[in-house]
């Protein structure tokens, strides 16, 4: 099934669910939303959309499923499509502190910083004081894009603080860093991750992209393996090995030609 199957509203403004297989147990959105979360961290946007898609159509009120679909578009660089879905989910939950927060952060990539802020500042208000930790990081991220470094690192370290070791929010605290060009702290949130999750293959992509940004090649050239090997069909890294090869040898050869202009 195509993806965009999923992106069409019913008459009530949510998602069309297909029939279920006959004699098949009926399924939780909540089902879905955990499978969702878990390709979303592997790298897998598309197939991750499906399943909020699917968590939305089962339970409209669940709020993480409809953020998740507006993560999963920002991811994918669809920010027509992540407005949608934001503004179809504010129409329909105009008091989700979940659904406010994503909304800022769809305002955020969009460049609108005091809109973003407006939302998260809405947010954080209905949460009476136990605030979440995506709310906090998607604050951070909506500081990020706005140049305001020192506020959004007392952000991110709410969410440490909140969630502790936690390898998948370390990775999306680095995803943060990385997006705001923080390469340096991204690593070092992708590592403390790579300690607990040593098995996911888009982590070690995301570390070889930050090695790269930072001019280790070694080590990047080192993720790159580790990701193949635990994901030879991860795409994203074969073509991040490619063009690290070709940089390498490019290199080599100025660095020859050089020497033998002397």
């Amino acid at each position: 099934m195509d993806r965009f199957a999923w992106l069409e509203f019913g008459d009530s403004g949510l998602p069309v669910r297909p029939p279920n297989e006959e004699g098949a147990p009926e399924p939780h959105g909540t089902t879905f939303l955990v499978r969702a979360e878990t390709l979303f961290l592997e790298g897998r946007h598309e197939p991750a959309l499906r399943e909020f898609s699917r968590a939305v159509a089962e339970q409209r009120d669940l709020f993480d499923a409809w953020a998740g679909q507006v993560r999963c578009h920002l991811a994918m660089d669809e920010l027509p499509q992540a407005r949608v879905w934001a503004n179809k989910a504010l129409e329909l939950f105009p008091s989700s502190a979940r659904v406010l927060s994503v909304a800022g952060l769809v305002a955020a990539c969009q460049g609108q910083g005091e809109e973003a802020l407006r939302f998260s500042d809405q947010a954080l208000e209905l949460s009476r004081g136990l605030v979440p930790p995506m709310l906090w990081l998607e604050r951070a991220e909506c500081l990020l894009r706005s140049g305001r470094r020192d506020a959004a690192a007392d952000c991110l370290q709410m969410v440490r603080d909140l969630t502790g070791d936690d390898p998948d929010f370390r990775q999306r605290i680095g995803l943060a860093l990385m997006g705001a060009g923080a390469v340096e702290q991204a690593w070092l949130e992708f590592q403390a991750a790579l300690e607990r999750r040593p098995d996911r293959a888009w982590l070690w992509f995301l570390s070889a992209r930050v090695a790269r940004a930072l001019q280790q090649e070694e080590k990047a050239r080192f993720a790159l393996e580790r990701a193949l090997a635990l994901d030879p069909g991860l795409e994203e890294a074969r073509r991040e090995r490619s063009t690290l090869e070709r940089g390498t040898r490019a290199g080599w050869l100025a660095r020859l030609l050089g020497r033998r202009a002397l």
